[in-house]
């Protein structure tokens, strides 16, 4: 395995371990098993458009549509459409259901409950930065900067105070009460 190769696995190792901090956010952690699958594949796609001699630009669009497509095939007939024919059907589709998690993450509390436009926002999310990090790292050579988008993934879930299950335990770290 030639080091660029090892340095895609890693990157896209990286990402799905740092994703697993988003676990906390939802009742259900099913949806981390797919986005190890969709990272596999955008991994894979970027390691085939490097070894085809082409622009560094070319690669990212690459692993960017993929992806894209990807999701709006998973996604698709779970929101609320009204397009005619089959493209328009996608996208109305998709962006409908892009718009339900978001008003589901304002509705719920955490752990929500794991819908399918929620589903669409994490893996969206977790794919979004898998492609940063793989970017940085692998074709753009900056292995440093790659750990900027892990960092961004990692505090969605760090800044949250957490919750107490039982009366009278303690559910933050020992020290000032301002950290509580």
């Amino acid at each position: 395995m030639s080091g660029r190769a090892r340095l895609t696995v890693f990157a896209a190792l990286a990402t799905l371990l740092t994703s697993w901090s988003l676990a906390g956010l939802v009742e259900s952690s099913g949806w981390i098993a797919q986005a190890a699958a969709l990272l596999a594949v955008q991994a894979a796609v970027g390691a085939g458009a490097r070894r085809v001699p082409l622009a560094r630009s070319l690669t990212v669009a690459a692993q960017l549509l993929v992806s894209l497509l990807i999701l709006v095939f998973l996604f698709a007939g779970r929101g609320e459409s009204t397009g005619n024919g089959p493209l328009a059907y996608l996208v109305t589709d998709f962006g409908a259901l892009f718009g339900q998690g978001v008003r589901d993450v304002g509705e719920f509390a955490i752990p929500a409950p794991l819908t399918d436009g929620i589903q669409l926002l994490l893996l969206a999310g977790v794919l979004l930065v898998g492609l940063l990090v793989d970017m940085l790292a692998v074709t753009l050579r900056t292995a440093a900067a790659a750990g900027l988008p892990l960092l961004a993934l990692y505090s969605v879930n760090a800044g949250r105070k957490p919750t107490t299950t039982a009366p009278g335990s303690r559910s933050c770290w020992p020290g000032p009460a301002a950290w509580c």
